[in-house]
């Protein structure tokens, strides 16, 4: 377990840049390294240990003593915290896979939350993850997503005037549809759009978004993923399916 926490450490710190840089057009390969968004300076080793520079630094950079968004320990700690979840349920040939899909997973939440657009390159990743996992999908799978796609699609143009879900999001049920089969397939939509509009209701209630606000789907896509991945054969049996 040791070694997972660790590496999943490094990736976090990793996916961390590939977010930033993905999501402003900066070149993966220009600079070579890392430096820090406001200076430019680059930064050192010590300065790139994931949670302890954030904490050892106490938040900022230690060239410029610019404040290092809490964004960045966040995603190292959530991934060394996913590392400790997988690695307490699955022996090493099980958890190796699953940990790098939840890696994507979370790579797509920080992404949509923190600049609602989602790299493809993520959702691609996500899609290859998902593969060691087997694929499940049936045609009917299928052709659910081809009438939710084709409802959203008439939806945008008809009644919005405009998208309401991206290219990404799209993808990603996708995905789902390849992975799951029927039964589960329908309880991971029924609970990405239930847990969806929960919010939104939340969130209007709280006057903390309008009528018009942009809310980030992607994380209510995931989260049913997980729940249903888990859980769903569980609650699939209790309602006789």
């Amino acid at each position: 377990m040791l070694a997972a926490v660790v590496i999943s450490a490094i990736a976090g710190s990793f996916f961390n840049m590939l977010i930033y840089r993905l999501n402003n057009g900066v070149s993966l390969f220009r600079p070579a390294y890392s430096i820090c968004p406001q200076c430019h300076e680059r930064l050192h080793w010590f300065e790139l240990l994931p949670v302890l520079s954030f904490l050892r630094q106490r938040g900022v950079c230690a060239s410029c003593g610019a404040r290092i968004p809490r964004r960045y320990p966040a995603l190292e700690l959530v991934f060394i915290l996913t590392a400790l979840v997988l690695g307490a349920q699955y022996a090493p040939p099980q958890l190796w896979p699953r940990l790098v899909l939840f890696w994507f997973v979370w790579a797509l939440v920080f992404s949509d939350i923190l600049y609602q657009e989602i790299p493809y390159s993520f959702s691609a990743g996500f899609g290859l993850a998902l593969l060691p996992q087997g694929l499940h999908g049936t045609p009917a799978s299928l052709a659910v997503w081809l009438f939710l796609f084709l409802l959203i699609k008439t939806l945008e143009k008809f009644y919005y005037k405009k998208p309401v879900l991206g290219g990404a999001d799209l993808l990603l049920f996708f995905l789902l549809a390849l992975y799951f089969p029927l039964a589960k397939y329908v309880l991971a939509l029924y609970l990405t759009f239930g847990l969806g509009l929960l919010a939104a209701l939340t969130l209007l209630a709280l006057r903390k978004a309008g009528r018009g606000s942009l809310i980030p789907f992607t994380p209510f896509i995931l989260l049913a993923f997980t729940l249903t991945e888990y859980w769903g054969g569980v609650w699939l049996k209790f309602y006789g399916f």
